[in-house]
């Protein structure tokens, strides 16, 4: 993917969702990771997750999609890239509408 980082996996607890939580840990986490330069960055997950629409409102763009089978049904994993130095921030509600 050309990135520098990739972020395998990132979990909050259902109950907590919608919080802000997982927001806060994205921000620290891609702050730790991606340092001051803002190096590249990538997330693998699959298109028909909730998540799709978290890494897209922190400006992750769809580089990659590829359609597969997994316990046997159709999945679309789709991979979400930061390039170097595009903000992993959360974009302002009214951003895009």
């Amino acid at each position: 993917m050309g990135a520098e980082v990739e972020i395998y996996v990132i979990h909050v607890l259902p109950e907590y969702r919608g919080t802000g939580i997982g927001g806060r840990l994205w921000s620290e986490a891609c702050g730790r990771l991606r340092g001051e330069s803002l190096c590249a960055m990538y997330v693998a997950t699959l298109a028909e997750l909730r998540c799709c629409s978290f890494y897209e409102r922190r400006g992750g763009v769809s580089a990659r999609r590829a359609a597969r089978m997994f316990h046997g049904a159709p999945v679309t994993d789709v991979i979400y890239l930061w390039d170097k130095g595009c903000s992993h921030q959360a974009l302002p509600a009214s951003a895009g509408t």
